[in-house]
């Protein structure tokens, strides 16, 4: 008697299919002249839709939680129901902790990583830091 095949078959024997890993790679160009193409060019995959699919289901339901269960209760960023206001909440709550009645001082220095360094002139930083 054939042995029949579970519709999650693949997840449980953590086996994926091999059309699953095949891919379409496409050149990009860099720049809009290309002289070399080993240099000029970038390669872009595109995957098949199945297989973002199982990705997003491993990840939702495997991956994720187990992260969660260890993670650091001070990490805010790529945490679900989370955000930077929460974050900075939490620190003003730990520097206002540290502090009370001590006559202690706290020096902090933020700034958003992701679109800082988009418009930041390094040069004048550097002064500044160094002043």
């Amino acid at each position: 008697m054939p042995q029949q095949v579970t519709k999650h078959a693949s997840f449980k024997e953590q086996m994926v299919p091999k059309f699953w890993k095949q891919t379409n790679v496409t050149p990009i160009p860099k720049k809009k002249s290309i002289k070399d193409i080993t240099k000029d060019l970038r390669p872009v995959s595109l995957t098949s839709c199945i297989s973002k699919i199982a990705k997003d289901f491993v990840i939702n339901d495997y991956l994720r939680p187990a992260v969660m269960k260890v993670i650091d209760k001070n990490q805010f960023g790529a945490v679900s129901n989370s955000s930077t206001t929460q974050a900075m909440i939490s620190m003003l709550h730990n520097w206002l902790e540290a502090t009370d009645g001590t006559g202690a001082t706290i020096r902090t220095f933020m700034f958003d990583y992701p679109k800082a360094f988009d418009l930041i002139d390094y040069s004048i930083l550097i002064k500044k830091f160094a002043s």
